[in-house]
């Protein structure tokens, strides 16, 4: 039997094609010439295809033949549209001749076409301040003839002026002449460049100017020589008024300060910014315990473990290994329903041997109903057929939306939290995992919707796909108690209020490196300023002891300090990113040992973070802070403030040993020379032992020392009993403070020794 194969629409995405089967345009105007692209899998000798127009006078179209591949035969057709207004249906024909011919459904859309509006017109589409009118140029609407669907707007810019914000992307941190970007939730499986897993509507420059678009809807932003030209696409909805924020400030960090009013960051637990440990390969309480074994007889100071593998990889939500007696798809289980066994065989004991030693226990979860196995699972039918009759997963003219083929998790349901009682539902089936005494969720995914007839509930996919995270982690912070936190990868505007984040898979070596910290940079300055990465990347071969350390650098003084690998089961060699594995891999001696005085470092320097996390908070700033945008530094070496009174140059480069950077306002104390330079200077930093660590002349920094006052010295539980006054040796010995060394051999790390008081 023939079958014919045409997505009008494709998958509904910037960045996907369905090559050889989609519409061109998808969304046709007047007078433009349409491509209809299909495929017909049952090929035979004297096989014809063509378009017919029912309803219509329009005749027929015969179809071009282009190639076969695969069992299927590609073919294409082109027609004119006519005006806007014109409902145009179509359906594709194939076969040896009209009488034996197969037929496809269908398809239909009405032209449309673009139409220059006042400006003073826009007040019945847009809240905006009126600033905003002086800076546009030309807005126009799609229409057609009756609805109003897309607008543009063009937005006066200066010759010289680039931008800065858009959430996450990986490529630099401004945007310039000939940059245009999509502002997509999207899952880019590493090597993302403009693509991000978490995008903002919002963007700024340093003459002031700061943009929030405050909608779901698809922003397609390009930067030219005098203006920046803004598309916001409704894919077919028809327009629903919308706020647009347009701030004039005198500095870029006051326009961060707005947009951080809005996506208002939670205040995570001091215990957040301790060292966490993660591997894929963690798939058996046997292999945690061992773990902890090893970081108390290394004595590795650690804050959080992160367990992937510890579900059925069924429900999601169920330990693997436990046994329960299945229920119907409203059933909530509770803790004594299961008997736990191997690989899991006492959760709950687990949990309690870490939290006696001070680690937090977080999970992985994602937001699906999976496709079954052929060994189904029980539990996961009975969930999948309550979730599809109570319309609790996310629908398509089909039924129930599947992931695609070829993309994560694919041929799953995804659960619709825009349904309450859906949410109320997911929510519930988890909610045993609290009792446990677990301390968070690494909220995977959130990126898995793809079509234009997606939809949930009240809502089309023209917002959903990037509102989507937003609900997702409502929903999973619903699960916990106070002292918890959500760390995750998606995001969207309101992300922040709910969730801290990472930014996504990437490989181990420097060009990921790079990436990594531009995307944490990016994400921190567009309203979201605690992000973490996977230390030295998470993917492929093991990193090089070179990247590693470089990493854990960086690392020190990154909002969140974490390491990750991919490779899950039993690899050989083990692919952990832990300094145990990677000491033994490359058989060099010292790995550990530097490790041990990176953590050190982190946990003395917790009072000087939890600080700053409060200020950064209060004052709606990020917690990394881009040099870039502070001064009249214009090259992208990536040095940014972390906190108030530190700056980093981090060195992303494997090559590159010299940078020249400007220093922002006050004084800076180089901590390996002692040299001080002030606001505005340049010079040339370069890479020695250690990444160029600069501090505030004149800032207290609140430490936690232990009693050696040695910095290095491990501490599992920090607290705050000395500071860092960041003074020359005579000034401090004038002000009577008792002084000493706060270290024996910071400088084989390249720092200055600094002196304490009690």
């Amino acid at each position: 039997m023939i079958e014919i194969n045409h997505f009008p629409y494709g998958m509904n995405d910037p960045y996907i094609k369905i090559n050889g089967c989609e519409r061109a345009p998808d969304d046709p105007l007047e007078r433009e010439k349409v491509l209809i692209e299909f495929s017909v899998n049952a090929g035979g000798a004297g096989e014809r295809a063509w378009i017919e127009f029912p309803d219509s006078s329009k005749k027929d179209i015969r179809a071009q033949f282009q190639y076969s591949r695969d069992g299927k035969a590609y073919w294409r057709a082109t027609f004119v549209n006519g005006q806007a207004g014109e409902k145009i249906k179509y359906r594709i024909c194939a076969g040896q001749g009209k009488k034996s011919a197969t037929k496809s459904g269908i398809f239909e859309y009405t032209v449309k076409k673009w139409k220059n509006v006042d400006i003073n017109s826009l007040d019945s589409l847009f809240n905006f301040n009126e600033d905003f009118k002086k800076e546009l140029l030309k807005p126009q609407v799609l229409t057609d003839g009756k609805n109003i669907f897309s607008v543009k707007l063009a937005l006066k810019k200066d010759v010289d002026e680039s931008f800065y914000g858009f959430g996450e992307h990986y490529e630099s941190l401004k945007a310039g002449e000939n940059d245009k970007r999509y502002l997509w939730v999207f899952d880019q499986y590493k090597v993302q460049r403009k693509r991000g897993y978490a995008p903002v509507p919002f963007f700024f420059s340093k003459k002031g100017k700061g943009i929030f678009i405050d909608t779901g809807y698809m922003l397609e932003i390009e930067i030219v020589k005098d203006r920046v030209d803004i598309h916001i696409n409704t894919q077919g909805d028809i327009w629903e008024k919308t706020n647009l924020h347009y701030w004039n400030e005198k500095n870029p960090v006051d326009i961060i300060k707005r947009m951080q009013s809005i996506s208002s960051p939670c205040n995570p637990p001091s215990w957040a910014f301790g060292p966490w440990l993660s591997a894929n390969e963690w798939n058996s309480q046997e292999k945690i315990e061992r773990v902890l074994k090893i970081i108390k007889d290394l004595d590795l100071p650690s804050s959080v473990i992160v367990i992937e593998a510890w579900t059925d990889e069924q429900t999601y939500y169920i330990f693997n290994g436990a046994e329960y007696e299945p229920g119907k798809g409203d059933k909530f289980f509770k803790l004594e329903d299961f008997k736990f066994k191997y690989p899991w065989p006492d959760p709950k004991g687990m949990i309690e041997k870490l939290s006696s030693e001070g680690i937090k226990l977080v999970l992985w979860n994602i937001p699906i109903l999976k496709k079954e196995k052929l060994e189904e699972c029980e539990q996961l039918k009975n969930d999948k057929k309550y979730a599809s009759e109570k319309n609790f997963s996310i629908k398509n003219d089909e039924g129930d939306f599947e992931i695609p083929e070829g993309r994560w998790f694919e041929g799953s349901y995804v659960v619709d939290f825009f349904n309450k009682r859906a949410r109320e539902w997911w929510i519930e089936k988890r909610k045993y995992l609290d009792d446990l005494g677990i301390s968070g969720f690494k909220t995977d995914g959130g990126e898995h919707l793809y079509f234009r007839d997606t939809r949930g509930k009240n809502i089309s996919q023209a917002k959903m796909k990037n509102l989507y995270p937003e609900k997702y982690f409502e929903s999973a912070k619903k699960i916990l108690s106070d002292d918890s936190l959500l760390f995750s990868r998606s995001g969207y505007t309101r992300s922040p209020s709910n969730s801290l984040f990472w930014v996504g898979d990437e490989d181990s070596d420097f060009d990921a490196l790079r990436a990594n910290i531009t995307a944490g940079l990016n994400v921190s300055i567009s309203g979201n300023p605690f992000w973490g990465w996977d230390i030295a990347g998470f993917s492929g071969e093991l990193p090089s002891v070179d990247l590693y350390i470089r990493s854990l650098q960086i690392a020190l003084f990154t909002p969140i300090f974490q390491w990750h690998s991919e490779t899950s089961g039993d690899p050989e060699p083990s692919a952990e990113r832990s300094p145990w594995n990677i000491e033994k891999y490359w058989n060099k001696r010292g790995i550990v040992d530097y490790y041990r005085k990176i953590v050190s470092l982190r946990m003395a320097m917790m009072p000087y973070i939890e600080k700053e996390v409060k200020y950064a908070l209060d004052n709606k700033i990020p917690l990394t802070v881009p040099i870039e945008i502070i001064t009249e530094q214009n090259d992208e070496n990536l040095a940014y403030l972390f906190g108030r009174d530190i700056l980093v140059v981090p060195f992303v480069s494997e090559e590159i040993k010299n940078v020249e950077i400007q220093f922002p306002d006050g004084e800076w104390i180089d901590l390996r020379t002692g040299d001080i330079f002030r606001e505005g200077e340049t010079t040339k930093a370069s890479l020695e032992k250690f990444i160029p660590v600069y501090l505030r002349k004149g800032a207290d920094i609140p430490i936690s020392l232990p009693n050696s006052k040695n910095m290095l010295d491990t501490q599992w539980h920090p607290y705050h009993n000395a500071w860092l006054h960041c003074r020359m040796r005579e000034e401090i010995l004038d002000e009577g403070f008792e002084t000493g060394h706060l270290t024996k051999d910071l400088n084989e790390l390249g720092f200055l020794k600094v002196k304490w008081r009690n």
